[in-house]
């Protein structure tokens, strides 16, 4: 029989504890719910059932019980885990990926400043009178793909992306940079 191993992937996940409802609905972009009390004793079926949370893969709710994990896998799906199933299927990424330099102010300035002249750069790209609108367009992207892959709210900046061992990023980055250039 064939067999298989998972691979190396790193998934956000975020305890439910019963009280930390707006969280989770942050988390899951408003796809995690409590369950009412009242609602809890009519599902027989599913006991300990504190709350839902949607599955877009599979298109169904699924039942969280207090402290299990919500996880948001791979492709951006969620999915309820008890934590010894997350404790033997993960580990922290910290511990998996070694120095976490992406949260040294420092790395962290160099990187947003870096990210800051480029979305300028794809900016002026897009109004460049010379390009035809569909060059325009990809300029217009890569500077909201870029804002919002890397920069995201304003409070932090993703700066592995300009890590130079993550060399698929950077070649993103760079033809986007490029006259008609395109990051996807």
């Amino acid at each position: 029989m064939p067999k298989y191993r998972k691979l190396p992937v790193e998934v956000e996940a975020i305890e439910w504890t019963g009280n930390n409802e707006a969280e989770l609905i942050e988390f899951t972009r408003d796809y995690f719910r409590a369950v009412p009390a009242d609602e809890q004793r009519a599902i027989p079926r599913a006991p300990g059932i504190t709350a839902e949370v949607y599955d877009a893969l599979h298109a169904t709710w699924v039942g969280v019980k207090t402290g299990q994990h919500v996880v948001r896998g791979v492709k951006g799906e969620f999915y309820p885990i008890d934590p010894a199933v997350l404790a033997e299927t993960y580990e922290p990424a910290e511990a998996a990926d070694g120095a976490r330099y992406d949260r040294d102010p420092e790395a962290i300035a160099w990187a947003r400043r870096k990210v800051e002249r480029s979305v300028d750069m794809a900016e002026q790209g897009s109004r460049e009178a010379r390009l035809d609108d569909e060059q325009r367009e990809r300029w217009r992207f890569a500077a909201w793909f870029m804002r919002r892959e890397f920069l995201g709210s304003g409070e932090g900046c993703v700066i592995t992306a300009f890590d130079e061992r993550l060399p698929e990023w950077t070649r993103r980055i760079e033809a986007a940079q490029q006259p008609g250039g395109d990051a996807r």
